[in-house]
């Protein structure tokens, strides 16, 4: 999918939504390495949670809350490369 620079896929919700990117989070993004985007509650969650916008090396930007007891963030679509991978080579 061609996405323009400053917008961001999201495909964390099982979605593809495109989110048009402020300065302040492109500034974010290149200072910081990452930037919030915005609070989501989906159906089956009990609260909503916060977003975030980060530049994948492959992917462009991308939008995933974080993961872990360490709050990463890691590329959705990285991840899922990596375990069809790894079912190919079981």
């Amino acid at each position: 999918m061609d996405v323009p620079n400053n917008y961001v896929i999201d495909a964390s919700t099982n979605t593809v939504r495109v989110h048009r990117l402020t300065l302040k989070q492109r500034l974010a993004i290149l200072f910081i390495g990452s930037a919030k985007l915005e609070k989501i509650k989906l159906p089956s969650w009990t609260s909503s949670m916060q977003f975030y916008v980060f530049k994948c090396k492959y992917h462009g930007f991308v939008a995933t809350y974080p993961g872990s007891f360490d709050h990463v963030l890691l590329c959705p679509m990285c991840l899922k490369n990596q375990r069809s991978e790894q079912e190919i080579r079981a």
